[in-house]
C-alpha cells in the first residue's frame, strides 16, 4: 500500500510510504527556507512524489495529520510559542486568541472546551474540504483522503516505520487535536489508546 501522508501545521511538509518502508520525506522548510514554515506543503508533495517516482494514480491513500485546525493556504514563517507571522483576522482567528488568554481557567471552568470546539468545527470542516480540493485540483489526487488525530499521526508513524512488531509508543507534544500527549500500546499492527 502507497500511502502520501502529509502535515500543513507548524513544520508542514509530507512523506510517501509504501508498505511500512519510507520512500521519500522532505519538510516545507527545505525547500522554502523557512524555519518550521506553516501553511500547506505544495513544494513538499510534488517533490515527493517526484523523488519516489509515485504518479497520483498510483497512490492507495492520504493522510492528513490534524483535524481540528484552521486551513492555512500560503506559507508563513513561525514566530515563537505556536504564533504565526501571517496577519490573521476573522472569527477563528479571533477565537483561537481568545482561548489562548482563557486557557489558564479551564479546570475551573470546563465548559470553555466544549464552546471552543463547537464555534470552530465549520471551520475545521472547511479545512478539511480545502484540502481535498487543493489535493484534487492541483495534484489529480483522487483516492481516498482521510484525516487522522494528531498524535495518532505521530505514533502510527514511529510505530510501523520500527521494524517492530510489539511496542508502548509515547508521544509528548506542544498540542495538536487539543491533546499533548498520547500513549499507545501497539500489537501486531493494531493500535491501543491506553493514554
Amino acid at each position: 500500500m502507497r500511502v502520501l501522508g502529509i502535515t500543513a501545521g507548524i513544520d508542514s511538509g509530507a512523506a510517501v510510504v509504501e508498505d511500512g518502508r519510507i520512500l521519500a520525506a522532505v519538510n516545507e522548510e527545505r525547500l522554502c527556507r523557512m524555519k518550521l514554515v506553516t501553511g500547506f506543503p505544495r513544494g513538499s508533495i510534488a517533490e515527493v512524489l517526484r523523488l519516489s517516482n509515485t504518479r497520483a494514480s498510483k497512490l492507495d491513500a492520504v493522510m492528513v495529520a490534524t483535524n481540528n485546525s484552521i486551513f492555512i493556504d500560503d506559507l508563513e514563517p513561525f514566530v515563537e510559542g505556536f504564533r504565526h507571522a501571517g496577519n490573521h483576522s476573522g472569527l477563528a482567528w479571533g477565537i483561537k486568541r481568545a482561548a489562548s488568554t482563557f486557557s489558564r481557567f479551564h479546570n475551573k471552568f470546563p465548559m470553555l472546551e466544549k464552546a471552543y470546539c463547537t464555534l470552530l468545527a465549520p471551520t475545521y470542516m472547511q479545512r478539511r474540504k480545502a484540502i481535498r480540493r487543493v489535493l484534487r485540483e492541483e495534484f489529480d489526487i483522487q483516492c481516498p483522503i482521510k484525516f487522522v488525530d494528531h498524535h495518532f499521526a505521530h505514533v502510527t508513524s514511529a510505530y510501523f516505520t520500527s521494524g517492530f512488531e510489539d511496542a508502548l509508543v509515547v508521544w509528548l507534544d506542544g498540542g495538536g487535536d487539543r491533546l499533548s500527549s498520547r500513549v499507545y500500546a501497539a500489537r501486531n499492527g493494531k493500535m491501543e489508546s491506553l493514554h
